[in-house]
């Protein structure tokens, strides 16, 4: 049996982790970690209720469970903003899991974020800008805690850059959610009426479903070839806000959950395609799995969230 150590496993990406790992391995033990108890237990994993800023807490759950693997997915969030908080408690958590590592440990992944570049547009994966908000320079020097802590510890490591997750088991919160979980409580929740000719459709963003970045990172937790490297991971497509508010419009009309004038809205161009230079790496490594499409994904929002 292994034990896969996952913190942060109730927010946006750990639920879907700890799903796709029970799906992979037949023996396992998932020690999950939150801080708060938002999601019932799953009658399966471990859990540990506390602070990842609390070196006691971590070195409990290190001296109890012989971890073969450990996910670091916990971060707090409070907009792109200067937070000091923010940045000592992201920072510390990273560094109390790296200071409790146990010798059984066979790998540390790290999720990072897109934010570590200033436009989250990058043409290759080395080349950092630095980015201004707390919470962004926290992951990027959780990163360099990592790289350091590999050099000294001998331990091999994967970061992930996500790009633009929509995960059902995001929670709204004025001003800091992603644009998908926003434009969903506004028209669902609240039934808030949206100008849709008002719109940005300028800006192109790559809305990459949750469960396909959980199966890119479990696929790949024993393979060698992803040891000491990092990746981004996105989808290639890329739609603008008024691609969104359209398929939401129309998956939402269809399951009764809002009432829409629907046959004013103009069907978005197609979208914009190709395989972004700064996601082949991960897509090379981890053997090109389907991607699930734009519309498909805002259908399986919905029905998670709503249905």
């Amino acid at each position: 049996m292994i034990s896969i150590l996952v913190t942060g496993s109730e927010g946006s990406l750990g639920p879907f982790l700890v799903e796709k790992i029970y799906q992979t391995f037949r023996s396992v033990c998932v020690i999950r970690v939150g801080r708060s108890r938002k999601l019932p237990p799953d009658g399966r994993s471990r859990y540990y209720w506390g602070d990842l800023a609390d070196f006691q807490f971590i070195q409990q759950i290190f001296s109890e469970n012989k971890i073969s693997y450990v996910i670091h997915c916990a971060a707090r969030w409070n907009g792109f903003n200067q937070d000091p908080v923010i940045l000592y408690n992201n920072l510390f958590s990273t560094l109390n899991l790296l200071l409790s590592i146990s010798p059984e440990v066979k790998k540390f992944i790290y999720l990072s974020s897109a934010g570590v570049y200033q436009d989250t547009a990058p043409i290759e994966s080395t080349a950092l800008t630095c980015p201004s908000s707390s919470y962004c320079i926290s992951k990027l020097l959780g990163e360099k805690l990592v790289e350091q802590f590999s050099v000294i510890k001998g331990l091999p490591y994967t970061i992930y850059r996500p790009f633009h997750i929509v995960s059902p088991t995001e929670y709204f919160e004025q001003g800091r959610s992603h644009v998908c979980t926003d434009m969903c409580y506004r028209i669902i929740e609240r039934k808030e009426t949206i100008d849709y000719n008002d719109l940005d459709d300028s800006k192109k963003i790559g809305f990459t479903w949750v469960e396909d970045i959980a199966d890119a990172i479990i696929d790949n937790i024993e393979n060698k070839k992803t040891d000491n490297e990092i990746f981004n991971i996105g989808t290639s497509e890329k739609h603008t806000v008024k691609d969104l508010v359209y398929e939401i419009l129309s998956e939402a009309t269809k399951s009764g959950l809002v009432d829409a004038q629907f046959k004013s809205l103009a069907r978005p161009a197609a979208a914009e395609t190709g395989l972004d230079p700064c996601f082949s790496k991960i897509f090379q490594i981890y053997g090109g799995h389907a991607q699930t499409e734009f519309s498909e994904c805002v259908k399986k929002y919905i029905e998670c969230k709503y249905l």
